[in-house]
C-alpha cells in the first residue's frame, strides 16, 4: 500500500517541522549565554567570598587599631600622671625620685613602641580598605556583565520560544 503523493509531501512537511522543533529545543538549551552566565555567577561567588574576607579583615584591624590606641592613651595618661607627681615635688626620697624618672622613661619608650604598632595596624587597615573597595568594584562589574548576559539570554529564549510556537501551530 502506497501513500498518496500529497500525503507523502504532508508527512515530509511534518517531519521537517519536527526536526525544526528539535533544533530549536537544542538551540535553547545550548545558548552560549547559559555558559557565560554560569561562569560569571561562579566568578561572582568567588569575588563575594573575597569581599567578605576583605571586609572582615578591615573590621578586625579597625578593632585592633582601637585597642592599640587605647593602650597608647593609657600609657600616655600614666606618664602624664607620673610627670605631674614628679613636677609637684611630692616625691622627696632620692630613690623614689630615681624610680619615678626611670618609670617615666620606660613609659615613653613603651608609648613609642605602641605608637609604632598603631601605625602598622593603620597601614594594614588601609590596605584592607583598598582591597575591599577594589573587590566591591569588581563585584559590581561582574554583576553588570551577568545582568547583560541574562538579558541577552532572555531575549534569545523569547525569540526561540516565539519561533517554536509558530512551528508548533
Amino acid at each position: 500500500m502506497n501513500a498518496e503523493p500529497a500525503d507523502q509531501i504532508r508527512l515530509l512537511d511534518v517531519q521537517a517541522l519536527d526536526v525544526r522543533l528539535s533544533q530549536l529545543a537544542h538551540k535553547r538549551t545550548t545558548l552560549p549565554e547559559h555558559a557565560e552566565i554560569q561562569t560569571l555567577e561562579a566568578d561572582l561567588a568567588q569575588l563575594r567570598d573575597l569581599l567578605v574576607a576583605a571586609r572582615t579583615e578591615e573590621s578586625d584591624t579597625a578593632r585592633e587599631q582601637t585597642k592599640a590606641e587605647q593602650d597608647v592613651d593609657q600609657v600616655r595618661q600614666r606618664a602624664a600622671r607620673d610627670q605631674k607627681r614628679l613636677d609637684s615635688g611630692a616625691v622627696t626620697s632620692p630613690k623614689d625620685l630615681e624610680n619615678l624618672q626611670h618609670e617615666i622613661a620606660s613609659l615613653a619608650k613603651r608609648q613609642g613602641d605602641l605608637e609604632d604598632v598603631v601605625l602598622e595596624i593603620m597601614e594594614r587597615r588601609e590596605a584592607a580598605q583598598e582591597r575591599a573597595g577594589e573587590l566591591a568594584g569588581r563585584v559590581e562589574s561582574v554583576q553588570a556583565k551577568a545582568a547583560d548576559a541574562t538579558a541577552r539570554r532572555d531575549a534569545a529564549v523569547r525569540d526561540l520560544d516565539a519561533e517554536t510556537e509558530s512551528a508548533t501551530k
